[in-house]
């Protein structure tokens, strides 16, 4: 079940200033819903000066209703609550049959990149 946990934590990658993706937008999360989806407030580009529901793309945390959900939702909490996110909206599918923004998110922290981290330690 870790493996499932760290899973959905692999989206957040650490980014530098210089970036190799495409940033749609940027902001800070204000809630995290669950293992896999997160609100945003923009501050700039898609959805600026508006909070949005980001369903992170490719990601399938467990249910909340699970133990692992639950543990899915506090292991994201601890990484994102209150943080500066950069969004890379997909190109695909912008918008989930609920209405949330399909996205991968990425967290700015020096430049170490979290997934060697995760894969590593």
């Amino acid at each position: 079940m870790r493996g499932q946990t760290l899973a959905f934590l692999i989206l957040l990658t650490f980014a530098k200033t210089t970036f190799a993706f495409e940033i749609d937008s940027e902001g800070y999360v204000t809630n995290v819903v669950d293992g896999d989806t997160i609100d945003v407030f923009a501050s700039s580009g898609f959805g600026v000066g508006t909070e949005y529901r980001i369903r992170f793309a490719d990601i399938n945390a467990p249910e909340l209703s699970t133990f692992e959900g639950q543990m899915a939702k506090l292991a994201l909490q601890n990484l994102l609550d209150n943080k500066h996110v950069y969004i890379d909206v997909d190109d695909v599918t912008t918008y989930d049959n609920y209405g949330r923004v399909v996205a991968v998110v990425y967290l700015p922290v020096n430049s170490t990149c979290f997934e060697r981290q995760l894969l590593h330690g």
